[in-house]
């Protein structure tokens, strides 16, 4: 992986863009398992490690699927970007700054503007970047610093939300790469398709993983199987619950499916349940 670039040059002056990094792989190299995984804290608890700090890291998340015109939807993103970012502050006592920022006195009429609320731009700019440059760094969010988003090339899909507007949650976060504070730092994944990555460069200059790296494969591979013997090994009745859940995903994810070799597949499908 290369290393970031954090800043881009302007004919006057250096304009700051924040970090921002994109996971890429076709279809079936496990970009949405991995994005999963590092929402869950009950996984990163067990790994430990850089799951945990990654885990730890997660100011606020969005996952975009084809199939869901909302999740496509930049208001709705926005929406549940700015709640996501409230409750981040009020978990470390911020709430009241919180609230200032907002211009509402309290939670309830806090919730009625940000459901009402249609204007992506008055969003971020009013709330969610105003309130973020509140604070000098992520250890006043106790190390939260990361907004990530899951299937950013199905996030370019316009024609799916039926109507004649040209905005996506993708072009929302190209007019805003240079408005967030420097410490906030983004992660995504996408398909590794020309048009996207096009699309996609100005935001993240040189800076990529390719999950179809060998190297990256393997490790993706090793990730997987590690969740499932984990899985096989849990006693508890509430954990073999969770066993069981996680089982039934894994049988029916393609994406899973496809990092496994024959035999390791058909051991899966013969597992008993918990």
């Amino acid at each position: 992986t290369k290393e970031t670039n954090t800043s881009l040059a302007s004919s006057s002056s250096q304009s700051f863009v924040a970090r921002f990094v994109v996971v890429y792989g076709d279809s079936g190299t496990g970009k949405s398992a991995f994005y999963s995984r590092i929402l869950d804290q009950i996984f990163c608890e067990k790994k430990g490690g850089a799951w945990l700090k990654l885990n730890n890291r997660m100011l606020a998340h969005h996952i975009c699927r084809v199939q869901d015109s909302e999740s496509l939807d930049p208001v709705k993103w926005a929406r549940g970007l700015a709640v996501q970012i409230f409750l981040a502050f009020s978990s470390v006592g911020k709430m009241k700054q919180a609230l200032e920022i907002s211009g509402y006195k309290d939670v309830d009429a806090f919730v009625d503007w940000i459901e009402q609320e249609d204007s992506v731009r008055d969003i971020l700019n009013e709330f969610v970047i105003k309130l973020l440059k509140t604070v000098e760094s992520a250890t006043e969010l106790e190390g939260m610093d990361t907004i990530s988003v899951d299937s950013l090339d199905e996030a370019l899909t316009v024609e799916v939300l039926g109507t004649n507007t040209t905005d996506t949650i993708v072009s929302y976060l190209l007019e805003f790469r240079y408005k967030w504070p420097l410490w906030i730092c983004f992660l995504a994944t996408s398909r590794p398709d020309p048009s996207t990555k096009k699309k996609l460069k100005p935001l993240t200059g040189d800076a990529s993983i390719n999950v179809e790296d060998p190297k990256n494969l393997s490790d993706v591979r090793e990730f997987v199987i590690h969740g499932l013997e984990q899985g096989f090994r849990l006693g508890e009745r509430d954990d073999n619950w969770n066993t069981n859940q996680f089982l039934a995903r894994v049988l029916q994810c393609q994406e899973l499916n496809e990092l496994l070799d024959e035999i390791s597949r058909d051991t899966l499908t013969r597992a008993p349940m918990c």
